[in-house]
Formats: structure tokens, C-alpha cells, sequence
């Protein structure tokens, strides 16, 4: 069910006494009155503890036809809870507009129109009742700014043109953020209010401590007027400011999360302490969230207080998450299970009881909706990729780490917390409920590079260099970061037949504006983003200048230049209609110089400019006065000399024609006059139509033919494209881009592309995507005391066998192993779809793997080199397994 715009609020009485009425009725989320409180331990659900695993999933960036799958492959791995920011440039694209209909003669009565949009991709409240009916928990970060790698950080454009207006600062013009953050809370009580036991927590804000510094004393008394404004809103749980060092009153600050490999300190920063909670503070105050570390530092909300970004980890600055979003002309970048592993298992060994990984699954940046120079593809890397597919071995590997802690919750929460030093970087941590025979330890090794043995409670465990391992018991070794014993699996990508067929592409050339075909004229060029209103990427700028024959050059091998300055983010130029050339910035540098020699001819002569940005800057201090456009443009190597062009006179035209036509739908389609298309043409439409690919799988378009420019699906905007923007090793940042499966009708898919530079667009494929490719890479040596577990009501129960003498390999559901692409045991290198063989091969050991799989759904190996006949005292051996095999047949699924 969505809310549309056009909610009108007639009189604040009446929606004060009827609305809350209505929506408990109608949606019905209040179970039983629940109310979240939490101490230094942990949040509370009506007075219970408990555990909180939580994954980033924003909605917007998947349909919301997917996002039940997204949700129950989530809970499977082990989360709990599901984290979303709200995004009010999403919701509230246009301001909403006051109006006076009627006067009683003493009263004018004003009628606000908001101008909300909660549809599709945006519908907020089906998505949080869709978490809620797969019991699970939200944590809902409203903002308003966001960042969050998305356009101008979730704030309308609207508010930029709000007179005297400083983002995020303590000025009334900006304090409008009010009429979102209270018209939200009023219009959808169901999902703040209602019912308690389904959001725990709300965050106002986000990362200030990034810009405090920019507002001086006016940051101080802004964060205090946030605060008051989110307390004010009474929805009976806590709020939060995230990466913020302190933050007022009884909302909590969340510093950045870190922690540091050689200190026995986690998450280390300097927050206040709280005060001990009075006899007349109220139960649910926030105030009370503390947590005590070893060194006797009292931490700032280790639960309730913290969204940890991802088990972000610190390592001699360097930042990870389970993934990093990137950025054009960047390469991929990922943090490996073992090392989110790490820092999550820090963090709880710390005492710590709610975690949040930012993203557990990023989705697309459909549309214009990504911030400036981001990727269309978000974090792809997370333990679920762009596409909603498991990513091994991050997936399996913290959903075995969620399995083990929660399984033995009652001595972690309810238990005495102690610790030991076991020696240089060890130590060890315990939870403890001797009543009930109940202990649960975690067991750190913190040095880089350096296994090591260490005694504890008179006997020796095995832990490697910068790893925890988990003892069930105190005794038995459960669970070690270091040591991934769950399967790994690659991607590939697969043309299909069906899409290839009658691959017959049509074209529309945008035509160049002239100065006179403009309506917005001035001497000089304007700003950007004031002309285009972020409705469009693209600004036409244009101008006309008169030359004589001595103006030019007497050499023919001698052209002029044609010079601009932008702080746009590329730009294409024309010369007398025709195409001089292109050039870009950089996310790192600001600004860039177009510099193309240009051909002039006597008498008039036309100069068009193309200016495009790939997004709205997310953050920063000076978020409300980044500007955008033509800072200065000259013709170079003139006989007469150069020729200043700046305040020659200009014309304007926002956004493309077809993007005013919405020549990629199917409503716009026809007014336009397409042709056959030709290879090669800038500023071009092309499309095509195309049925969709059999079965279930992923589907992507492979644009390596293509430059830079706007892809849609049957109107969709499925994203930006830049594939010319190379990183430093040569390749695309991005090349594959996401078509979700409900995008498509079965038959007569319009594909849509505007192409700014010289694509060609023949050489596009419509491609799908698996993970049937699955791996194992385990050692022989791997420690033989990490046993397989099950759970006997608040114990763990052991099971002989161990996981480190075997590995298992498992299909995709229907589907069986088909082929052994590669098996080694001795010294294998590589990774998961590229392995090769070492100098201590076994060469039977494929041969013992086909008998074993072929044919299964799933099969298991031994990890011993007496099964595969391998030399164990091979001067190079690892004792290592590696394995790759591709799954196949019966029904495609992701």
C-alpha cells in the first residue's frame, strides 16, 4: 500500500485527534505495546536483552519487488535487523506550498500541500512492514541529511533556492528540515509510534563531526535544536547522531568506529562519559548508554547509540566495510571476510551488543540518484553483491559468526564480563554464568603477521595473527576469524541468445542549440546547477562570434584552440555543429581545462557547449554553495590573439531534448524521427528492442562499447555510464549495469541509451548473471580443535568431526555440479576463478574431486594429503585443497 502525495493538513487539532486513530487501525503494528530501553549492556525489547545484527539495505535502490528476497536471504545470514537512511530528496522532490483558502474573520485557515511521493522504489512504509512481517527489527536514520553516497546527501535541490539559507547550521531558513522530519512523524505514525518493538532506533543527523569545525559555535547550538526537534517527536526510542563526538541533551553520539590492531582497546575515541542514571531519569533515557572497557574508559552506547559503519576497520588509517563504494575511475575495492570478522569480533569481545554493516547490500544508483563521480553499481562487494546474490565466503563466514555468539546470548549478556592479557597483542575475554555452568571466551591475537599459541585456563590454543577465535565453553574452539571454512564463489556472465536476436539499432541526434534557439541569455555564462534545478545532468551553453580573414591563421597546419575553464564534471564542445571533442574532472580535483583545436571559418562562427555533472556533491561544510558550469572560455592562437569569450553574450538550455520529449519511454518514443543508427555520433540516442533472457538469473548490459552517458529500460532510468573514465590499470570502473528482473516484460523490451561521446552501440550485450562457479581453498593445517557445533537449548553441543579435515561444496538450489574446472593439492595459489597450480601438484587430486562431485547438488572433500597420494614433506607444501567447480542445469536462479 503507498501514501501519495497530496496529503493535505487542514487544521493541526484535527490531525492530532484523528490521524494516530486511523493509522493503528489501519496498519495494525502494535503487537503489545513494546518499549526499548537500554543500559550499558545492551537494548532492551520490553525489558529483554538481546543480541542485534544489523545490515544495511537501502530501499530505493532495489524495486520493491525484490525486496523480500533481500530481506530473507539477509535473516539467513543471521541479521536481525535491518538499517535504511530515509531520503528526503526521494520523498519530497518539489516543496510543498502553503495556501490560504478561507477567512472566518478572525482566523486565516492556510492549507499545506505536501508534495510527497511514497511509490515504487520509494514506498518507506511497505518496506519497513515488509521487514516487520519477517520479524525483524529496523533502525530507521532519517536524517534529513544523509550523505550516503546519494545526490546532494538527500536534501532537495528546493532548498538551495531558500533565501540566506546555510545547510546544517544553526539559521532558521534551514530549519524547514522541521516540516519533513514532524510532517513524517504525523503523516506515518504507523511506523515511528505504533509499534515499538519494530523500530528500535532513530538517528537525526548524520556524521556532523565531519563539518563542525565549518560552523564554529553555530554547530554546537544547531545539534542542540536537532536534538530537541528529534526528542520533541516522542516516538519512545532511542535517538542517535552518528560520527558525532558528543552530541545534547538525551540524544547519543555514535563516534566513527574503529578499532586498532595493536591496542587492547576497541573502537578507541575520545567521548564523554555519561553520568550514572539518577533516580528521576526515566528508563528509556539514552543518557545511560555506556559501556566499560578494559582499560576502565567509559564508551558512548556500544548498542543502541552505535550504527557501526560496516565493522568499519581502522588499520594505520586505512578504512574498510565489508566493501567500499567507489567512484568512478576507481578500482575495486573490498574488504575480506576474515578482516570484517575481525573487527566484529573485537567489538563484541569488547562487550559490545549491535552491529550494523554498511552495506550488507548496496543495490544500483538507479537514475541520477548517485552522488557526484559515484558508481552506479553500490558496493557491490557487501556479503550480498549489487545483484542480491550470496557473496562467498563473506556471506557464510559472519553468518557462522552471528550463529555462534547467538547461540550462546545468555552467558554473553546475562554473564560477568572479565578479561586476561595472555601475553604481547593476546588477550582474552569472558562471559561467564557459573550458576548455570554457562562460559563463553574470546580469544585475540592482535599482531600483524604472527601466529602464536597461548595458554588459557591451563590449556593451549592455536590462534593466527591478527584473528579471534571463540571458545564454546571456555574450552572449545568454535569459531576463528582467520580460518573460512564456508565455500567461495565467483561470477560469471552469460550472452543470451534470445536478446541477441535482431539486434538492429535506431538513432536520434540531439540537435546543437544555437545562441538564438535559447530563451536564457546573458553576457556572461551561468552557474549550472540554478539552471538545470537538478532536474537534468545537462546544461547547453552557447554563444556566437564574428571573424575576419586576418583573424585567422595564414598556415593551414595551424588550428586555434578553443579553451575552457569548468567545475562541471565533463564537457563535450562543438564547433559550427561539429564535434571538437570531450574532457572530464576528477572526484580528487576539482575543476578541469577543455583544450580542442577547433575549425573557424570567416564571418559567423558557433561555439556550443555541452556541460554535464554526474551528480550532486553528498557533504561538506559547504554543501549549499557548490556551484557548477563555465568559469572562463577563450580561442587561443588567433592571428589577432586570443579571444576572451566570457562575456560575449551567452544562451542557455537545460536538459537534452529527449530527456524534455521522454523519448525513452514508450509514451515518447514516437516524437521523435529515428534512423538506423551509426557508430560513433556524439550527443546521440540510440535504441532497441529486446525480449527478456530466459529464466531468473541476473540480468546486466556489458557497455565496454560504449563511452558515457544514460541507460533506460522501458522508462526506467536503470543509471549513469562512463566507461571511457579508465582506472589507472586501464579498465573500466564499471562496464556490466544492472536491469532488475521486474524492469522487464517478457517480450519488446524498449533499451534506451544516450551516448554522449563516440559509443558504439552494436557492441552492447544483454547478459546474465551466476555464481554457479563455487571454490574451496582450505590447508590441512588449519587448527584440528575448531569443532563443528550444534545448539542444545543455551549450550553449544559439540560434534566430532571438525571442519578443518573436510570442506563442502553446494550448488545453487536445482542445480548440480556439472563440471571440476580446477582441483590441486600441495601449493595451489590464486583465488576463486583463477587458480593454478603450485610446485607440489598432486595430479590425481581432479580426478578424485570428479568421482566425489559430479553430478550432486553437493558434495564433500577431505582436506588430507593421504586421500589425494600428495607429498607431504614437498619442501613448498601448504597441505592446501583448492578446488573450483560450476554448477548447472535445471531452473537458473540467483
Amino acid at each position: 500500500m503507498t501514501v501519495r502525495a497530496a496529503a493535505v493538513l487542514v487544521a493541526a487539532a484535527v490531525l492530532v485527534l484523528l490521524l494516530p486513530g486511523w493509522a493503528a487501525a489501519e496498519w495494525n503494528l502494535t503487537k503489545k505495546g513494546s518499549v526499548v530501553t537500554y543500559d550499558g549492556r545492551s537494548l532492551m525489547i520490553d525489558g529483554k536483552r538481546d543480541l542485534f545484527f544489523s545490515g544495511a539495505i537501502h530501499y530505493p535502490r532495489s524495486p520493491p519487488e525484490v525486496w523480500p528476497k533481500l530481506i530473507e536471504r539477509a535473516k539467513e545470514g543471521g541479521l536481525n535487523t535491518i538499517e535504511t537512511y530515509i531520503f528526503w530528496n526521494a520523498h519530497e522532490p518539489e516543496p510543498g506550498k502553503v495556501m490560504d483558502i478561507y477567512s472566518d474573520g478572525l482566523v486565516a485557515h492556510l492549507l499545506n500541500v505536501l508534495q510527497y511521493n511514497f511509490e515504487g522504489r520509494f514506498d518507506l512504509i511497505k518496506y519497513l512492514k515488509m521487514i516487520q512481517e519477517h520479524d525483524m527489527y529496523a533502525i530507521v536514520r532519517i536524517g534529513p541529511f544523509i550523505q550516503a553516497e546519494w545526490n546532494h546527501g538527500g536534501l532537495p535541490y528546493w532548498l538551495r533556492e531558500i533565501d540566506h539559507i546555510i545547510f546544517r547550521a544553526n539559521n532558521d531558513p534551514y530549519k524547514v528540515i522541521k516540516e519533513f522530519h514532524c510532517c513524517n512523524k504525523d503523516m506515518h505514525v504507523e511506523f515511528w509510534l505504533c509499534d515499538l518493538s519494530f523500530a528500535q532506533i532513530h538517528q537525526i543527523e548524520n556524521e556532523y563531526g565531519n563539518i563542525k569545525k565549518d560552523h564554529a559555535t553555530d554547530g554546537d547550538k544547531y545539534l542542540e535544536w536537532a536534538a530537541q526537534m528529534a526528542l520533541s517527536t516522542q516516538t519512545g526510542v532511542p535517538w542517535i547522531m552518528c560520527k558525532q563526538s558528543s552530541a545534547p541533551g538525551e540524544v547519543d553520539a555514535a563516534p566513527p568506529p574503529c578499532y586498532t590492531p595493536r591496542s587492547t582497546t576497541n573502537f578507541p575515541w575520545s567521548g564523554r562519559p555519561r553520568p550514572p542514571r539518577s533516580a528521576g531519569r526515566s528508563e528509556r533515557s539514552p543518557a545511560a548508554a555506556v559501556i566499560t572497557g578494559r582499560t576502565g574508559f567509559r564508551w558512548p552506547a556500544q548498542a543502541a547509540a552505535r550504527v557501526l559503519r560496516g565493522a568499519r576497520v581502522a588499520q594505520r588509517g586505512d578504512d574498510r566495510a565489508p566493501s567500499a563504494s567507489n567512484i568512478w575511475s576507481s578500482s575495486p575495492r573490498n574488504t575480506e571476510a576474515e578482516d570484517i570478522a575481525y573487527a566484529v569480533l573485537r567489538f563484541f569481545a569488547k562487550g559490545g551488543s549491535l552491529v550494523n554493516y554498511y552495506m550488507y547490500h548496496g543495490g544500483t544508483n538507479f537514475g541520477r540518484t548517485g552522488a557526484s563521480y559515484v558508481l552506479t553499481g553500490y558496493y557491490d562487494e557487501a556479503p550480498m553483491d549489487e545483484y542480491g546474490m550470496y557473496k562467498e565466503p563473506k556471506f557464510g563466514h559472519l553468518r557462522d559468526l552471528h550463529n555462534v555468539i547467538r547461540s550462546y546470548q545468555k552467558a554473553f549478556l546475562l554473564g560477568k564480563h572479565s578479561s586476561e592479557i595472555l601475553g604481547h597483542g593476546y588477550e582474552a575475554h569472558i562471559f561467564e554464568l557459573p550458576e548455570e555452568n554457562l562460559c563463553l571466551s574470546f580469544l585475540s591475537n592482535n599482531n600483524t603477521g604472527e601466529d602464536g599459541t597461548v595458554i588459557f585456563r591451563g590449556e593451549k590454543h592455536y590462534v593466527p595473527s591478527r584473528s579471534v577465535s571463540i571458545l564454546a565453553g571456555c574450552k572449545n574452539v568454535v569459531y576463528n576469524t582467520k580460518r573460512v571454512f564456508v565455500q567461495h564463489n565467483e561470477r560469471s556472465y552469460h550472452t543470451s541468445e534470445v536478446t541477441s536476436k535482431n539486434n538492429q539499432w535506431e538513432m536520434y541526434s540531439e540537435k546543437i542549440p544555437k545562441y538564438r534557439d535559447t530563451k536564457v541569455r546573458m553576457k556572461e555564462p551561468l552557474e549550472q546547477f540554478n539552471q538545470t534545478k537538478d532536474a537534468s545532468d545537462y546544461l547547453w551553453y552557447t554563444t556566437s562570434f564574428r571573424l575576419e580573414s586576418d583573424d585567422l591563421p595564414f598556415r593551414n597546419d595551424i588550428r586555434p584552440v578553443l579553451q575552457v575553464k569548468s567545475s562541471a564534471h565533463s564537457m563535450m564542445g562543438f564547433a559550427n555543429d561539429a564535434f571538437v571533442g570531450c574532457a572530464r574532472g576528477s572526484k580528487q580535483v576539482k575543476g578541469f581545462m577543455f583544450e580542442k583545436p577547433v575549425d573557424l571559418k570567416v564571418g559567423v562562427n558557433h561555439v556550443v557547449l555541452l556541460s554535464s555533472t554526474m551528480g550532486m556533491k553528498d557533504s561538506g561544510g559547504e554543501l549549499a554553495e557548490v556551484k557548477s558550469g563555465i568559469q572562463e572560455c577563450l580561442i587561443q592562437g588567433l592571428n589577432t590573439g586570443t579571444l576572451d569569450l566570457q562575456v560575449n553574450g551567452w544562451g542557455h538550455k537545460a536538459a537534452l531534448e529527449g530527456e524534455d520529449k521522454e523519448i525513452y519511454s514508450e509514451k515518447g518514443v514516437g516524437k521523435v524521427q529515428w534512423k538506423p543508427a551509426e557508430n560513433g555520433r556524439a550527443a546521440t540516442w540510440y535504441k532497441r528492442y529486446f525480449d527478456e533472457p530466459d529464466g531468473d538469473d541476473p540480468v546486466v548490459l556489458d557497455m565496454s562499447s560504449m563511452d558515457k552517458g544514460m541507460i533506460f529500460v522501458n522508462g526506467e532510468g536503470v543509471g549513469r555510464y562512463w566507461v571511457s573514465y579508465r582506472t589507472l590499470a586501464g579498465t573500466p570502473s564499471q562496464a556490466l549495469y544492472h536491469i532488475p528482473r521486474p524492469f522487464l516484460k517478457s517480450k519488446d523490451n524498449l533499451l534506451v541509451v544516450f551516448e554522449e561521446e563516440m559509443g558504439k552501440p552494436d557492441g552492447i550485450l544483454v547478459q546474465t548473471v551466476t555464481r554457479d562457479d563455487i571454490c574451496l581453498f582450505i590447508s590441512e593445517h588449519n587448527p584440528g580443535q575448531i569443532k563443528t557445533w550444534d545448539t542444545d537449548g543455551d549450550k553449544i553441543k559439540l560434534i566430532a568431526e571438525d571442519h578443518s579435515r573436510r570442506g563442502t561444496l553446494m550448488c545453487p538450489p536445482e542445480k548440480t555440479i556439472q563440471e571440476v574446472v580446477f582441483a590441486s593439492f600441495g601449493n595451489p595459489e590464486g583465488m576463486c576463478g583463477n587458480f593454478t597450480v603450485g610446485t607440489c601438484h598432486t595430479p590425481n587430486a581432479k580426478q578424485i574431486v570428479e568421482k566425489e562431485c559430479l553430478g550432486k547438488p553437493s558434495c564433500m572433500l577431505p582436506v588430507d594429503h593421504t586421500v589425494y597420494g600428495a607429498d607431504i614433506n614437498c619442501q613448498s607444501t601448504t597441505a592446501t585443497l583448492g578446488v573450483q567447480v560450476r554448477c548447472g542445469g535445471g531452473k537458473k536462479g540467483a
